[in-house]
């Protein structure tokens, strides 16, 4: 059974973005209802306490789904870097969750939360994208922290709405700030693909 993640994609803020532009900022929320965003808080990944919402896996070697919140629990499956769900339970560093897409199928269990950060992933599909200080311009003012290369998976955890373009937020490098990727035409010429989806 696939994971009832609510995802949100490119079309969905598209399509939102076509009912009007609004000259102040406003969450993603606004924009797209159908989306559930209390479970975007913001992203730590070294911090000393979780929560529950949704994350995705971001280290390169993947993770071990286990049946208990140990090392030494059994291993029921592993998820690959890019995989996302929703943890339901937290104990400790360790977080639960009933569907995450394995490399042996879709498994339920716990999984050590310092490997995964919390947000949605989603791939950068232009040559490159800058990421800026703030949201809201791509004017010279507004600080380049660093460049983020093509087919780069990143994790989206907060999104804006201005009235000529769409920004979301994301940690790269060890930076975080946002990223423009689409204006209010709904052109995507910025470049991110597959937004929310699996990898």
């Amino acid at each position: 059974m696939r994971s009832t993640t609510k995802h949100f994609t490119s079309l969905t803020l598209a399509a939102a973005m076509m009912l009007g532009a609004v000259a102040a900022p406003t969450t993603l929320s606004k924009i797209a209802p159908s989306v559930d965003l209390s479970i975007i808080n913001e992203i730590d990944a070294n911090a000393a306490s979780y929560s529950t919402g949704q994350y995705t896996v971001y280290v390169s070697s993947g993770v071990n789904v286990r049946t208990s919140y140990s090392t030494s629990a059994g291993i029921v499956g592993a998820a690959s870097f890019g995989r996302d769900c929703i943890i339901t339970k937290v104990n400790g560093s360790w977080g639960y969750t009933s569907n995450i897409r394995c490399t042996n199928g879709w498994r339920s269990g716990w999984i050590y939360l310092p490997n995964l950060r919390k947000g949605w992933p989603a791939k950068i599909a232009a040559s490159s994208l800058r990421l800026r200080k703030n949201p809201g311009s791509t004017a010279s003012s507004n600080t380049v922290l660093t460049t983020i290369p093509r087919n780069a998976v990143v994790v989206i955890t907060d999104a804006r709405h201005y009235a000529n373009s769409s920004w979301v937020k994301t940690t790269y490098n060890g930076k975080t700030g946002w990223m423009c990727f689409c204006d209010s035409s709904g052109n995507y010429a910025y470049g991110i693909s597959d937004f929310g989806t699996e990898f």
